[in-house]
């Protein structure tokens, strides 16, 4: 593969000649263990859940590095394994939605049903200058599109932010994770533009379906602190069910800092048509505050509150209240405490389900 790299490297200046190179290359003097580099989370969180009939606690650990090389003067080769032990609480919970969005023990075995375990992401990555009219990225490969699409500074990391479910990534907007796709990003200043297409192997019953991802992103420097707005639409040409009907998201996602020490946050989504037992409509936002506050700069707190709709199973909407408090021990490790409060509204005469779920999680970021 390094020996490639040359090849490689030629053959797309051949094809674009008109493009200056990246200001800065990487020199090909280094050897491949210099251009080689190694990142992720390794950590674990334990779980207590109080509801009606479901008083349960359970942990998990979970190791996620992700190693990259650097090929030429801008290309990257990359790929993120899941290791983990235990799935919390996620498996035996009676709320709608997880109270750990990790990709714990279910999630790493057969991966979408491809027979693939622990390996999530496989990828080659190119970026081109293209001078005065911005940067563009081509990605393709074993991806997560949600690395892509539906992002939000605040609300969109299960192992350092927020940990259930509704606050993390849309849970109405069925980005898939870990399948086969292409990526094209082009920035140019404050402005972005991505999209997305994955060919997913199978749905919940067992069909083959095409995702296509479209989003674009402003980046906002105001007297306040910077913004970040993004609109995205994704579409599936299915339902996940047997009928296989297509559908469509739209989701507005946007954070905005207030001064140095306090940031806010927001998503808003909707789908033209959902199965039954699927979100239908999201409403989430919530802030975020820095340790300075309380004279511990590394420290952060956030609260965030997230209301969706159900389509009809029984379901009619989820409501989560969540609040986390991150304390830095030491660059890169940190202990979270967290409390969520859930509240499943079921139709009819059913007796709503509604609890509490309190956790800790400790995690060292490499």
């Amino acid at each position: 593969m390094i020996a490639a790299a040359p090849v490689w490297t030629a053959l797309v200046a051949a094809l674009s000649p008109q493009l200056p190179e990246p200001a800065a290359p990487v020199s090909d003097e280094l050897r491949w263990y210099e251009r080689l580099s190694v990142s992720g989370w390794v950590g674990g969180a334990w779980q207590v859940q109080r509801a009606s009939g479901a008083n349960d606690e359970g942990g998990a650990l979970l190791l996620r590095p992700s190693i990259e090389l650097r090929v030429g003067a801008s290309g990257r080769l990359h790929t993120t394994l899941g290791l983990p032990v235990g799935e919390s609480l996620n498996g035996d919970t009676p709320f709608a939605l997880s109270p750990w969005a990790a990709d714990l023990e279910c999630s790493a075995i057969d991966i979408n049903g491809t027979g693939r375990d622990y390996l999530l992401t496989a990828w080659y990555g190119h970026e081109l200058g293209l001078g005065d009219a911005g940067t563009l990225r081509l990605t393709g490969g074993l991806i997560d599109a949600t690395e892509y699409l539906d992002q939000n500074e605040l609300s969109n990391d299960e192992l350092t932010q927020f940990m259930n479910a509704a606050l993390v990534n849309s849970p109405n907007g069925f980005a898939p994770s870990y399948d086969p796709g292409a990526v094209v990003e082009w920035e140019r200043g404050r402005f972005g533009v991505t999209g997305v297409v994955m060919r997913v192997p199978e749905n919940d019953a067992g069909r083959p379906y095409t995702f296509l991802g479209l989003q674009g992103s402003y980046r906002a420097d105001t007297g306040l602190g910077e913004g970040r707005y993004r609109i995205y639409t994704g579409h599936r040409d299915d339902d996940s069910s047997a009928a296989g009907e297509p559908r469509t998201v739209l989701i507005l996602s946007a954070s905005q800092s207030l001064g140095e020490r306090v940031a806010v946050w927001t998503r808003l989504g909707t789908q033209d048509r959902t199965r039954a037992g699927e979100n239908a409509q999201l409403a989430s936002g919530g802030l975020q505050l820095d340790g300075r506050l309380w004279h511990r700069p590394e420290d952060v707190l956030g609260l965030g509150l997230a209301h969706l709709s159900v389509g009809g199973s029984g379901l009619e909407s989820s409501a989560v209240l969540e609040a986390y408090l991150s304390l830095a021990l030491r660059p890169g490790l940190a202990l979270t405490l967290d409390a969520q409060h859930v509240l499943d509204r079921q139709e009819g005469p059913t007796p709503d389900l509604e609890g509490w779920v309190f956790g800790v999680r400790l995690g060292y970021s490499f």
